[in-house]
């Protein structure tokens, strides 16, 4: 086991002991995410988007971004986020590799 493994190990059983003790003093800590959403709202809005918003929205996370810092990119930045974006969603509602697939057939289970 390598130090920074033992590191990592260290800081999130701090983490769950701080959470653990928020939850007993009656504090809301862990009910909110790092935007301040209570964690059932960024649920619902989650479970609210269509598929392709859900690939976007990830898309974007995974990349440190939001819409808003989308929006402030240079018009070539964000020509090419938006492409990146729009071959993702082709791939994973499987439009490029299963032209002639049954309807109803991809189901999206990443919730």
């Amino acid at each position: 086991m390598s130090i920074t493994s033992i590191g990592s190990a260290l800081s999130a059983t701090q983490s769950y002991k701080g959470a653990a003790q928020a939850s007993k003093s009656g504090t809301k800590e862990t009910d909110s995410d790092a935007t301040g959403q209570s964690i059932e709202d960024t649920f619902k809005k989650y479970a609210n988007m269509n598929p392709i918003e859900r690939i976007r929205a990830n898309y974007l996370k995974d990349h440190g971004l939001t819409e808003d810092s989308l929006a402030a990119k240079s018009a070539a930045e964000r020509e090419a986020i938006e492409k990146d974006i729009a071959e993702l969603i082709k791939k994973k509602l499987g439009k490029e590799s299963n032209q002639n697939s049954v309807p109803g057939q991809n189901v999206d289970i990443s919730v």
